[in-house]
This record gives C-alpha cells, structure tokens and sequence, in this order.
C-alpha cells in the first residue's frame, strides 16, 4: 500500500519563491541581470530538493495521486503534505469500468494531521472488486500551501522560506546546484517543524 504516483493535474500559478526574493536574499541589485539564469536554476533546483526529498508540495496545485490497491485497515495515509481538499476518490475495476466513491458515505478525509489520511466511515469496508492492475485507485488533491486560487489558503511556515533561501544561497556560492553535508543537516532540523 506504501507505493503511489503522483501527476500533476494543475500546476502552481505562483512560485515557492520568485526571483525578485531570491536575487534580494542573495543581495544582488534588482537591475543586475547577468545571473538572473543561475538563480532561476538553483529555485528550482530548491524547489524540487524540498518538495522531492520531504514529500511536499510548496505552491497551490491540483495532483492526481494513485494507489495500486485498497489497504489491508480502515485507513491509508496521503504520502504527499499538506492536502487542503481531497476532490474525489475513484477505483478502476478489473474490467476498466471506473466508480467514484462518495465522500462520508464510503469514506473520509481526515486533513489536520500528517500525513493526511482517507479513513472508511463507521460500519464502512472498502469494495471488494478484483480491481485494475495499473494504478486503479485515483484521488484528485489540491495540495501544497498557499498562493494561488486556494479556497482557504494555507501559509507557508517561515522554515521553509529559510531552506529555500539556504539552498539558493549555497548554490550561488558554488555557482552551481549543489548540497554540502551541513547544508543537509540544517534543512533536516527546519524540516522537522514543518510536519507538526
């Protein structure tokens, strides 16, 4: 049940951080443009770094996120953080006839712990159908903090900016996207904070 994909249905409409940001927390002069190439490259460097390594998704977006199949329990966890909405859970059966499953009558979203969970409702089991063997279980998520369209928007903790601006940082240093042992260790402690 540990295995999952997720594609991106929606991508952020803002970024994690923009260039402006990153140029003033590296204290280049706006008007100076000459590495505005390299800064751009070590945010997103910065950017996939957080999000891959800590499960995370920085700006608002819509994803896709399957599972090869129901759990053994009453309950899965949501392996990508934070989940704002959980928009639908469909399965894809054997026969590749596809069924959406209704909120609170087959299951629920539990959103204010981490990891998000889908829990089944009291006296709920999941279906018993020889199910599809390639991803048939899909939930649609709006995922991630802040920005954007978000019905309730979701701030980003302060630990986060800071790893961003640390990583952005290093990289500048070194001219090129990189990650030093130390630099690993003090976005490890930041990290910590953020799933609580």
């Amino acid at each position: 049940m540990e295995d999952y994909g997720v594609r991106i249905l929606t991508p952020p409409t803002l970024p994690a951080i923009t260039l402006a940001q990153a140029k003033k927390s590296l204290e280049i002069d706006e008007d100076f443009t000459e590495d505005d190439g390299l800064v751009q490259e070590l945010i997103d460097f910065a950017v996939d770094f957080l999000e891959t390594g800590y499960d995370i998704r920085l700006s608002a977006q819509r994803v896709e996120y399957s599972l090869g199949s129901f759990p053994r329990g009453n309950r899965f966890p949501i392996r990508i953080w934070p989940v704002q909405e959980v928009e639908y859970f469909k399965y894809t059966d054997s026969g590749g006839n596809e069924t959406t499953l209704v909120e609170n009558t087959n299951w629920k979203a539990k959103l204010t712990s981490y990891p998000a969970e889908i829990v089944l409702p009291y006296n709920a089991t999941w279906p018993g159908v020889t199910l599809d063997t390639v991803d048939p279980l899909k939930l649609g998520l709006l995922v991630g903090f802040v920005t954007g369209d978000s019905p309730e928007p979701l701030p980003r903790p302060a630990c986060i900016f800071q790893s961003l601006r640390l990583l952005i940082g290093e990289g500048f240093e070194e001219r090129a996207p990189r990650v030093n042992d130390t630099t690993a260790a003090v976005i490890r402690t930041l990290m910590v904070n953020v799933k609580k």
